[in-house]
């Protein structure tokens, strides 16, 4: 986990923003904010109460706000690099959230 915060807090310290921008079908637009701590790496979005199938070892951060705030733990992450990491988020939040809810452009 040690090496996600480094290689994370390195791309903050080189002025990278850690979001996701989705461009939806009514011209408006889905951020995807991400944060890795020892807690493990965690997004969070309005992703508007609609159906989501991400990836089991993605889990609901925080049952106030089930479906907006999500975390991947730290022994999910073992074999995992940043790349890796935001490649995974991504991947799941098109397949996962835009497609099945009709969102893709």
């Amino acid at each position: 986990m040690n090496n996600l915060i480094n290689e994370y807090n390195e791309m903050l310290n080189r002025n990278r923003i850690p979001v996701f921008e989705y461009e939806l079908p009514c011209g408006e637009f889905l951020e995807v904010w991400v944060q890795v701590d020892d807690e493990g790496v965690k997004f969070s979005a309005d992703f508007q109460d609609l159906e989501m199938y991400f990836d089991g070892i993605i889990n609901g951060a925080s049952e106030q706000d089930y479906n907006n705030h999500f975390v991947i733990n730290p022994d999910d992450l073992v074999d995992f690099n940043l790349d890796n990491v935001l490649a995974f988020i991504n991947e799941n939040i098109v397949d996962g959230y835009l497609s099945p809810n009709g969102l893709l452009v």
